[in-house]
């Protein structure tokens, strides 16, 4: 946490290093403390404002008014979320340097200030870092419309299956879990179509991440790693009705299906993020989902369905220690992970970007004194 002081007030600000649009939920700004140390508090109200010094505006400006403030005194603003400008976010393919301003206001005067450096990371970066493991579902996307062909796919491989001919992606309201499997390989094979090369993730994996494909990306570039295939397999499983999962190990992530219970409802014990090993294993050993293989899908690497969902059975005998964590998108959209804005390139450019609404206002930020 960085402090400056200029004609008044002392600003004391703690920014995250880094933000980009999977982790757009999360604040900018940890915390902010201003102290007043020689400001008359008869000048008037207080406005505190936050500001991002960049090329474009890739947040909105955050301001508060709050009462004077006694020489002396202390106030602390924690969590601060600025609003996110999603159409000028998605258009970042790469990182962009900058600096966060947090100023003091009164009477219209700066009376003091603080400039913390950000990089804003490229549209469709993401950290492998536990604390960012939400993140992941925001790459979860099964309303964007390249998936179209597939589903339709899916649809009549379903139609070819089943014994009444039913194509419908009609998700858990079919309560046999035979029926949700089902759906499954109809998904992986409809996938598999496809004949993806499959691309080894950059050395960078763990720590600093690296940019994931988008189902776009991956149907155009016809190229995925098993970040990129993991999702799409995801993306794809929820534009069925049905409930992912995406797990992460030592190097190496995939996907999975959720066996809800019957009557519908969530297995026990599932939260947004689950990076505890036990906690891992107690809800696989118990058949809260079942793990799918997403590299299969690949040209070079191909396997039938049945064989994707076996292959990473070992990760849940002997290799528990590599295991980092699992990620349910479906939680995670309510603990606040919003999907990616859509993006429609045309000759390497973009055309369109469809974004996620906005809020009317920001929340308003807890403030201890």
């Amino acid at each position: 946490m960085a402090s400056e002081a200029s004609r008044g007030f002392r600003v004391r600000a703690d920014v995250n290093d880094y933000f980009y649009l999977a982790a757009s939920h999360r604040p900018v700004v940890r915390s902010v403390e201003i102290t007043n140390e020689s400001v008359d508090p008869a000048r008037g109200d207080v406005v505190l404002r936050v500001s991002v010094e960049a090329e474009e505006p890739l947040v909105h400006v955050y301001e508060l008014e709050i009462p004077p403030l006694e020489i002396g005194e202390s106030k602390t603003f924690r969590a601060i979320r600025m609003l996110p400008n999603f159409v000028e976010l998605a258009r970042l393919d790469e990182q962009l340097p900058a600096n966060l301003l947090v100023e003091v206001l009164v009477g219209g005067e700066t009376v003091g200030h603080s400039r913390e450096p950000v990089t804003f990371l490229a549209y469709n970066q993401w950290m492998h870092r536990p604390d960012y493991f939400d993140s992941l579902s925001a790459f979860v996307l099964p309303h964007h419309p390249a998936l179209a062909p597939v589903m339709k796919r899916v649809r009549r491989l379903l139609e070819e299956r089943t014994a009444d001919g039913d194509s419908s992606t009609d998700g858990y309201q079919n309560p046999d879990p035979r029926h949700w499997l089902t759906m499954a390989k109809a998904v992986y094979d409809a996938l598999a179509e496809l004949k993806l090369d499959y691309t080894n993730p950059p050395a960078s994996f763990e720590g600093m991440g690296q940019k994931i494909r988008t189902p776009d990306r991956v149907l155009e570039e016809r190229a995925a790693t098993c970040l990129d295939s993991s999702v799409l397999m995801a993306s794809c499983l929820e534009a069925a009705g049905l409930d992912s999962v995406l797990v992460i190990v030592h190097g190496h992530a995939f996907a999975g299906l959720i066996m809800r219970k019957p009557g519908g409802g969530m297995p026990k014990n599932l939260r947004p993020v689950i990076d505890n090993p036990n906690d891992i294993l107690d809800l696989y050993s118990n058949g809260a989902f079942v793990p799918i293989e997403t590299t299969t899908i690949t040209a070079g690497g191909y396997k039938p369905f049945e064989d994707a969902v076996i292959q990473n059975q070992f990760r849940f005998a002997k290799d528990t220690h590599n295991l980092r964590g699992i990620v349910i998108p479906e939680l995670c959209g309510y603990a606040g992970v919003r999907p990616l804005p859509a993006r429609r390139l045309k000759d390497g450019a973009v055309v369109e970007i469809v974004a996620p609404p906005d809020h009317t206002k920001p929340p308003k930020p807890q403030t201890t004194r």
